[in-house]
């Protein structure tokens, strides 16, 4: 997993992508409600349709991923 990661954020950063992608289709349409102005890497009409599905995903995964890292800080 860790080489698929390495090797998406180097294809980002070799097409001069401003947010680098993971190899997670989810994980990135979860990040386009929250891009605001940034440039998109996806299909703009697949972002547009899948907008709001991913708004309300978020909603939910966001507080659980908090809680996680709420738990795991060392501090």
């Amino acid at each position: 997993m860790a080489a698929q990661v390495a090797q998406s954020m180097l294809r980002g950063v070799q097409r001069g992508d401003y947010h680098l992608p993971s190899p997670d289709f989810g994980l990135n349409m979860l990040v386009v409600p929250m891009a605001g102005y940034s440039p998109r890497v996806h299909n703009t009409v697949l972002e547009c349709l899948l907008a709001p599905i991913m708004v309300l995903i978020a909603r939910v995964l966001v507080p659980i991923a908090d809680s996680v890292v709420r738990k795991e800080r060392s501090w």
